[in-house]
């Protein structure tokens, strides 16, 4: 076969060549074995016309396999990405397609068809087009990095912490597969039980702050790391884990709190579930149950999720008379956060409860909204400017839970991440994969009470935690009487927390972190390095 007169490949070179640029781009990952098959495929000769469509409608057919697989996009969550697009505003769908084509993108393509046409002048298109597979094929196969190896400073600390490592070395499909099913095995025996206070044990509230969107990488992208918010908490849990990147099932996570993890799959079962469910332990502890929003929560059937699969028996706030700040990327209202925040206030100090457990979930940061009364800004920009008025309003309702002189546990729990700065595996926006940039989540807690004072430094949870460990807070603040001194420890409390290996789920994608290694897998069977 003479590589200088290949011609079979015809336009098909283009496919091969843009994917080829995508790849170095980083925008998608690169199957070169199947891609060589396809590749392949296309140089057969058929003969006769009905035998030349033939091949091109499976030509068509591969190509956009092959395609969907390079980008590594679960396909349950894909057919749910697609099924809510009529629901989207057009402006949304739109900014969502530029962020794929973006101007880099376009030009870089744009210069790469200009070239191959020049240059086809002299060469078969098809010998460019096997050009770029091979230059994939040595990007992938590490051998750049043997001839040329990046300088590496080996520092006392990396060679103590690699000699304490005790953990297997999993490498294969079988042995990470093995790994995730012992985890949710040991996961299965963890309980925490909320034991009922004792006659002397000071009430108070329990509020409960589910943010959409939100992720130490979020934050830092933005450049809102030095908001006075985050300095304000006792607690805060450095490498917490959400273990989701969707609303629905982190929130059930939450209201599940009192036990280990759970698969994604049983999210939506109610079987053996009673012990887990935190707001009926509370409940059962004296607590009345209050749920509040920004937004009305029908998308996906959130509220629902909440009220069969999360254990809230408490309808859902009024929300009458309550300003909009904010156009939703599906066209729906969202509320003021400061004036949902203040209406529950007013309500709970007019109200006789002795102690009251709120779930307050705001979408002020979730991709595509735009807010009223101000110019339309979207990415980066515009998540920096919502991002700013929520930490502003949350800031604001801390004070006024001070000036309440009520007793209050204050936890800030995100739902999950915006992705807001992507990755090569999913778009800036998407989060049909639990990266660890989504997963990775500001969480912290704040004790509000008249004349109480914190002694020590804000202690932070260094170690990895997710959920667990929010129930066994709770469940020393009610054991050690904090409301009933005048001082109390953040250290104390945040000492002896239940961790939590790094596993996160989705419908159809799971990843897992080793050694400080994330990995994916999309089909339950096969893994690869995120």
């Amino acid at each position: 076969m003479n590589f200088g007169k290949l011609n079979e490949l015809g336009n098909w070179s283009h496919y091969f060549l843009i994917k080829a640029a995508l790849f170095f781009l980083g925008k998608i990952q690169f199957h070169i074995l199947g891609n060589l098959a396809f590749a392949l495929f296309l140089l057969l000769q058929v003969k006769g016309r009905a035998g030349r469509i033939l091949r091109q409608s499976f030509a068509l057919a591969i190509a956009i396999f092959l395609l969907y697989h390079d980008m590594q996009i679960p396909l349950n969550a894909a057919a749910t990405t697609l099924a809510h697009l009529p629901e989207y505003e057009w402006w949304y769908t739109l900014e969502l397609l530029l962020r794929y084509l973006t101007l880099k993108t376009l030009f870089i393509v744009a210069l790469l068809c200009m070239a191959s046409y020049y240059i086809s002048r002299y060469l078969e298109l098809s010998t460019i087009a096997f050009a770029g597979l091979l230059s994939v094929a040595i990007a992938q196969s590490g051998v750049i990095a043997t001839i040329f190896p990046p300088n590496k400073v080996i520092t006392a600390s990396s060679v103590a912490n690699k000699s304490s490592n005790t953990k297997p070395q999993l490498n294969s499909d079988q042995a990470l597969n093995s790994y995730l099913q012992q985890f949710f095995q040991k996961e299965q025996s963890r309980h925490i039980t909320l034991a009922k206070p004792a006659a002397n044990t000071a009430p108070f509230d329990i509020i409960f702050i589910s943010i959409c969107s939100l992720a130490w990488d979020d934050i830092k992208l933005a450049g809102m790391s030095e908001h006075p918010l985050l300095t304000s908490f006792d607690i805060v849990f450095d490498n917490f884990n959400s273990a989701t990147s969707y609303s629905g099932p982190a929130v059930t996570r939450l209201l599940r709190a009192s036990c280990g993890q759970t698969p994604h799959d049983m999210l939506s079962s109610n079987d053996g579930v009673n012990r887990c469910l935190i707001f009926q332990q509370l409940k059962n502890n004296g607590y009345e149950q209050a749920l509040t929003m920004n937004h009305d929560g029908r998308f996906d059937g959130f509220l629902k999720q909440l009220n069969v699969y999360g254990g809230i028996d408490s309808p859902l706030e009024s929300q009458a008379g309550i300003p909009v700040c904010q156009k939703a990327f599906d066209g729906s209202p969202v509320l003021c956060d400061k004036a949902v925040l203040e209406r529950w206030l007013q309500t709970r100090n007019a109200s006789n409860t002795v102690k009251q457990t709120m779930l307050f979930n705001s979408v002020s940061l979730h991709d595509g909204n735009r807010v009223i009364g101000r110019q339309a800004k979207s990415g980066v920009a515009g998540y920096k400017q919502r991002l700013s008025i929520l930490f502003d309003d949350l800031q604001n309702f801390i004070a006024r839970l001070e000036q309440s002189q009520q007793n209050t546990l204050l936890i800030l729990i995100p739902e999950h991440g915006a992705a807001l700065r992507g990755d090569k595996m999913q778009l800036s926006g998407i989060r049909e994969i639990p990266s660890p940039s989504i997963t990775h989540i500001p969480v912290a807690a704040k004790f509000i009470g008249p004349q109480l004072k914190r002694v020590g430094p804000t202690a932070r949870v260094t170690a990895d935690s997710s959920f667990l460990s929010l129930s066994a807070l709770i469940a020393k603040a009610i054991q050690q009487n904090i409301f009933s001194e005048n001082s109390f420890s953040p250290q104390s409390l945040s000492e002896e927390l239940p961790t939590t290996s790094i596993v996160s789920q989705n419908e159809g994608s799971t990843v897992i972190r080793l050694d400080e290694k994330n990995y994916v897998t999309v089909d339950g069977r096969q893994w690869s390095a995120y």
